[in-house]
């Protein structure tokens, strides 16, 4: 955390220490390898549920009807007290029998065939519904058997209706007629079931109907025949409802008229006298509207009550049950059954009848969303009055008021986002969102709140699929122009779920999904015929996501389409190809922001992957290896250094597919810029690297002569499949473009200008391929000058590239890339031969007098040559890959292992790439902002007045003087209470470090690192380090979980975590390696600072260089070259106050000081000399907001330079008296100096003098060997090798 206003440099007073905490002590600032190694805590588990249910294609498309109704007899064992129920299907079958002169039973069948149709979504020639009217027991066998033929395999829809016949028997037997209606025939469900098979859905609308269900179970039906449903009217001996006010068939009713139901139920059972007096029976029965228009009263009322049930069956079932009965996506008679089943037991119940089903439901009939269900009905019903004449026509002067329902529900789903988002339990109205996304009113809303709802987690994404969200997303991804809401939403659901099924949902569809993507990557994309296309979002309006930005939005859809084109294969990434994938991905590289950047890199490697001809237009005709990806390896950001070492390993193995050198030394080009990154400080990145050479070494172990076949890594499997790749121009977007699948381009040829070996010049080639962009402006890999080896290149600009024909290198042009591995003897053969080659080739081409020798005489002359070439290339790669492994730290040990292995035993067992997977889980971070736990704030509050309270205990206010704590007045007290015994060997200490805020100090000896409680004397937790320790840095060290940086003698960078105790008291048995990297081979003398303020480590081994590395970016930010040659560097500082400045000593009494902000490496901005004087400096100081730099030398002189003043000018604190000086500190906060001379066979001298030339005091340690001198930043401590200095 930095500070954006500094306080004066006046003084240091307690206000401002506390201001500038943060300058040296951030708060919170955890360093990338904390990240990658704790991961993303995810607020809640994922749920398992299997929504892929779906995939059961089984239909209800054959129903049979069996009527028993025997009207105007009444049944032997039923008694009937006038008035009873006698409506079936809404109509009185007596009274239709005396009107029609026909039998009552024929118009209830068509009635309920009627009702039946109106169910499903099939066209009415889809669906094959059969009535059969008093069945005898003979056609009752012949019409299931019929049916079960018609239907095949899918499901048939068995309709039992025993009003006019006997109630079932315990036995579970339904009622029938004999051939001649003369008599009642029972027949078992077991007889009926094998006539009908499955799948089947039996509807049994009779007096006690459970009895079926309980001879199904009694006979373990549920288990033999799982794909069976059953729907019963009432319990084991329950007899039907005869109330009159009920229709008598009331389970039919609510199956297949659930709002009228829902009328009658309400007119009936409600307080409707006292809501609504002026609503009538007979306006219930004419309310206008169609159930397709969801603007009209019925409509609307359809549309409510699908999203009441739903949401009730999503909150009371299990997601099993739930996708089973109703997600099955294509069987929508099953799903609407069960929904109304949901209406039948509510309304049955207020009846005294409870309706049963198998699959078995718990009880709904209480859930609250009911109310919800009758506040819209009445709300609908109150406006009939108005809305109907008296003829009960419809009003054309009234203006129809939609439901607040959805509106009422989006609230309260967002107030649970909002508020609720990390509870247990899931939100009822998710499923009334869902609804919400199909009526354009509710759409833009709904769409945020899923995205909200989406960004909590996996869970979340879970939830959602089993709740039914993947049709909608899918029908509104083809058909709404929405691109950033469904960017972010499909971004959510393939972070969770990138299955095949997903995949699948996703791809298909007439416009392809790359379409409607790269309208986010390139706003002003258009149908082809020069006109945007309707509906088209401008990027301007971004719909309100809040959380998100447009350069986010564009990130997502590059990880969307790389994920398309991973696992859909060649067929997507042909889509993307012509739909002009890669211009615009070369343009996001281009973009600012480094998430951006690094999908596009990911996105190009997806669609070259395994595609040789698109490797070959990138590469040789559009030299992107060589232009976009140079300057991207460069990038302030790991995660873009290391997609694009992800990038080249899929571009780079074109030289084994073709004897030509131009593209061979592509592959050499790419290989130089892969050396450059072998001591990259981040492990991704050298990752990248390791699994790029691997592959391409495999490659050529496995088959030198002919290409190898590889995974992932871009080496090619399918030379010969690409036929419509639109190769000779990649950005153009057909017009006739006609759906998904294979787009109508004509077979592939690769164009002569790029492979003949006799073309004219590649850069016309080259022109021809991309007309846009100007021929002497071109990028290429053409021009190259070899010295030394085939990885090295010297630095000259690329804009003076020459190209040449067939790919022959201009002699005096290069690539601008200088590998620093050592050159092998094989390196500098291969290199002299492969230069041999080029002219060789040239000769082939011209002549003795420059006359074309034929092709075919050239390619014969070098056959046996680039063979050989490849050979030799393996040496380099070889080599670099065992510079990675002689450096392999964690985290990368495992991965280099596991690679060595593989290339050593079973190429086949080479491990891919992890770079997708760990940009996968940066993307499942969430989007929108997530409020904290009331537990994370108290603990962060608690944490802040911690630290307050402990700085303001410590910070004495700054004056002239420093008073020493110690009672013996100016001696100070040496608390030298053994430290050296609780360290593992017990050596001497080299190096140590205080904890700020804690009573903690970090002590190393030579391959032991320890954190010791200094209030108990006890070890907390330690670790072995396999060399001597130079330096140790605590880093974060107000946070809860600080790092340990440590530097050794080899030139090693470690980054240690676990230093403090977990909670519950329990401590680490022993801190744990996070990450490491080599900044200096076998330096001569280490010098080190870190720098908090910027998270910067200042490091010297090599006498010629200042590295400067920025810890949190990875990445080695500045190299500082040092102008004195063969004199050592001795001391070295950071100024901690922001302002990166350092100094640094040296051998000859020379002080340089340089300012880091002015991005010169060369630039000195002050050289502080004494002249004449050869007094080697053994530490300098920065004091924390001043001008003035201290040197302490060797002579026992203090130097104090002002960088105002001249170069030579300087005031001397002879203060100290002791013998030849060996170290001094400046503290940060007091102005005191802490001097002396250590030697192994004398006692040691410690002084204390204040900047102002005043002697404080002198501590004599007897046992003070030469060791590391730690001051404490804020009290006045000190540990002096093993001992503990109070002062």
């Amino acid at each position: 955390m930095k500070s954006s206003q500094r306080a004066p440099h006046d003084s240091l007073t307690e206000t401002r220490v506390a201001r500038e905490l943060g300058l040296f002590l951030p708060f919170v600032r955890p360093g990338t390898w904390a990240k990658r190694k704790n991961g993303r805590g995810r607020s809640r588990e994922a749920k398992s549920q299997d929504w892929k249910m779906a995939k059961d294609k089984t239909r209800t498309n054959h129903i049979l009807l069996l009527l028993c109704l025997n009207v105007g007899v009444d049944p032997p064992d039923v008694m009937r007290v006038q008035p009873c129920a006698k409506l079936e299907c809404w109509s009185d079958p007596l009274l239709a029998q005396s009107k029609m002169l026909t039998k009552g039973s024929e118009v209830i069948g068509e009635l309920l065939q009627d009702q039946y149709r109106s169910l499903m979504r099939e066209k009415k020639e889809n669906i094959f519904c059969k009535t059969c009217l008093e069945l005898s027991v003979d056609d009752l066998k012949y019409n299931l058997q019929t049916m079960r033929k018609k239907a095949r395999d899918g499901r048939i829809l068995i309709h039992y209706n025993g009003h006019g016949v006997p109630r079932v028997t315990q036995h579970g037997e339904l009622w029938f007629f004999d051939s001649s209606h003369s008599q009642y025939v029972p027949v078992t469900i077991t007889d009926i079931m094998q006539c009908v098979g499955s799948p089947a859905i039996y509807v049994l609308d009779c007096s006690n109907a459970g009895a079926i269900l309980h001879h199904w179970y009694r006979h373990n039906f549920h288990n033999s025949r799982k794909k069976d449903i059953l729907i019963c009217a009432c319990r084991r001996h329950e007899d039907l409802p005869m109330n009159p006010n009920l229709p008598a068939d009331i389970l039919t009713a609510c199956l297949t008229t659930p709002i009228r139901a829902s009328f009658e139920w309400y007119y009936h059972y409600s307080q409707r006298e006292c809501l609504l007096p002026n609503v009538t029976k007979p306006m219930l029965q004419h309310l206008p509207g169609s159930a397709q228009d969801r603007k009209s009263p019925l409509g609307e009322l359809l549309w409510i009550f699908t999203a009441v049930t739903d949401a009730i069956a999503w909150c009371s079932l299990s997601r099993e049950l739930f996708n089973r009965l109703f997600r099955p996506r294509h069987d929508m008679l099953q799903m609407t059954l069960f929904r109304n089943f949901l209406l039948a037991d509510r309304i049955m119940r207020e009846a005294g009848c409870v309706p049963l089903s198998h699959p078995p439901l718990p009880e709904t009939h209480a859930h609250p969303m009911w109310e919800s269900w009758e506040l819209a009905l009445e709300f609908i019903l109150s406006q009939l009055p108005s809305m109907l004449n008296e003829d009960f026509s419809v009003n054309p002067s009234y203006v129809y008021k939609p439901s607040p329902f959805f509106n009422e529900q989006l609230t309260a789903f967002e107030l649970w986002v909002e508020f609720a988002g990390t509870s247990t339990k899931t939100p009822d109205q998710l499923p009334c969102i869902i609804q919400g996304l199909s009526s354009h009113q509710y759409r833009v809303r709904s769409l945020r709140l899923l995205a909200r709802f989406l960004d909590l987690g996996e869970w979340a994404v879970e939830d959602a699929l089993s709740c039914g969200v993947m049709p909608y997303v899918c029908k509104l991804l083809h058909q709404v122009d929405l691109p950033y809401f469904m960017t972010v939403i499909w971004t959510k659901i393939l972070t969770a779920d990138s299955s095949e099924a997903v995949l699948n949902e996703l791809i298909r569809g007439q416009t392809p999904p790359a379409r409607k993507f790269l309208k986010v990557l390139n706003p002003s994309m258009d149908n082809g015929s020069g006109t945007p296309e309707p509906g088209h979002v401008p990027e301007s309006e971004v719909f309100a996501l809040d959380g998100t930005t447009k350069e986010q939005c564009r990130a997502m859809t590059c990880f969307i389409l790389s994920v398309v084109m991973n696992g859909a294969g060649l067929e997507a990434q042909l889509q993307c190809w012509n739909w002009g994938l890669l211009p615009c991905c070369l343009s996001v590289c281009k973009s600012d922001d480094k998430q951006l950047q690094a999908w596009g890199l990911v996105c190009i490697a997806s669609l070259v992957s395994q595609v040789p001809k698109a490797m070959e237009y990138c590469v040789i005709s559009r030299g992107i290896h060589v232009g976009e990806m140079s300057a991207l390896l460069s990038s302030s950001s790991q995660v873009v250094r290391a997609a694009a070492c992800f990038c080249l390993s899929h571009l780079i193995g074109l030289g084994m597919l073709h004897d030509k050198p131009a593209y061979l030394y592509a592959d050499v080009a790419m290989l130089g810029l892969l050396s450059e990154l072998v001591n990259d400080p981040s492990p991704t990145v050298r990752e990248e690297v390791l699994h790029a050479l691997a592959r391409y070494f495999v490659c050529y172990k496995q088959s030198p002569g002919s290409p190898a076949l590889m995974g992932q890594s871009g080496l090619l499997q399918r030379p010969d499949t690409m036929s419509t790749l639109n190769i000779e121009n990649p950005t153009t977007n057909f017009s006739s473009h006609s759906g998904a699948g294979t787009l109508p381009v004509p077979e592939l040829s690769m164009p002569q200008s790029v492979v003949s070996s006799d073309a004219s010049s590649t850069q016309d080639a080259a022109a021809a391929l991309n007309p846009g962009l100007p021929r002497s402006g071109r990028p290429g890999i053409f021009g190259y000058q070899h010295k030394g080896g085939m990885l090295t290149t010297s630095g000259d600009s690329l804009s003076d590239l020459n190209a040449g024909s067939d790919g022959q290198m201009a002699p005096n042009t290069n690539l601008g890339f200088q590998s620093n591995l050592p050159h092998s003897g094989a390196q500098l053969e291969l290199s002299e031969q492969l230069s041999q080659e080029f002219d060789d080739d040239d000769q082939l081409q011209h002549g003795a007098e420059g006359e074309p020798e034929p092709p075919a005489a050239a390619a014969a002359k070098k056959a046996g040559a680039l063979p050989d070439l490849r050979v030799r290339l393996l040496a380099d790669v070889k080599c670099v890959i065992d510079a990675l492994v002689d450096d392999a730290f964690p985290p990368l040990a495992d991965t280099v292992a596991a690679v060595m292995e593989a290339l050593e035993n079973d190429v086949t067992k080479l491990p891919t790439s992890t770079l997708f997977a760990t940009m996968r889980r940066e993307m499942e971070q969430p989007l929108f902002r997530v409020e904290e736990s009331a537990l994370t704030l108290e603990r962060r509050r608690y944490r802040e007045q911690l630290n307050k309270d402990t700085l303001q205990a410590f910070v004495v206010k700054a004056s002239d003087r420093c008073f020493l704590a110690s009672p013996s007045g100016p001696a100070g007290r040496v608390d030298n209470a053994a430290l050296t015994p609780l360290l593992p060997n017990s050596d001497a200490i080299v190096a140590s470090a205080f904890r700020a805020l804690a009573p903690h100090a970090v002590l190393a000896n030579k391959r032991d690192i320890s954190i010791v409680d200094l209030s108990t004397k006890t070890v907390l937790s330690s670790a072995q380090h396999p060399v001597t320790v130079t330096h140790t840095f605590v880093l974060n060290d107000t946070a809860d979980n600080p790092s340990l940086l440590v530097t050794d003698v080899k030139g090693r960078v470690s980054i240690y975590s676990d230093l403090v105790s977990v909670p519950g008291g329990q401590t680490k048995a022993s801190i744990s390696l996070d990450t490491a990297f080599s900044a200096c081979v076998n330096p001569k003398r280490v010098c080190a600072d870190w720098q908090t303020s910027d998270s910067t480590l200042i490091y010297s081994g090599d006498p010629m260089k200042i590295l400067v590395y920025a810890m949190e970016e990875e990445r080695l930010q500045q190299t500082i070259a040092l102008p004195l040659r063969g004199v050592g560097l001795t001391a070295l500082r950071a100024d901690d106050s922001g302002s990166r400045s350092v100094a640094a000593g040296f051998e000859d009494g020379t002080v340089k000081y340089w300012d880091a902000r002015s991005g010169d490496s060369h630039h000195l901005f002050a050289w502080l000399v004494s002249p004449g004087v050869q007094d080697p400096v053994v530490d300098v100081a920065l004091r924390l907001g001043s001008h003035h730099v201290f040197s302490a030398h060797k002579s026992g002189v203090i130097k104090v330079w002002d960088l105002r003043a001249a170069r030579s000018d300087y005031r001397k604190l002879d203060a100290y008296k002791g013998k030849t000086l060996t170290f001094a500190k400046l503290h940060h906060l007091h102005p005191i100096l802490m001097c002396g001379h250590t030697s192994p066979d004398q006692p040691g001298k410690l002084q204390f003098i204040s900047t102002k030339n005043e002697s404080l005091g002198e501590v004599v340690l007897p046992e003070m060997s030469h060791a590391q001198v730690s001051l404490h930043p804020f009290t006045t401590s000190a540990l002096v090798g093993s001992s503990l200095l109070q002062f």
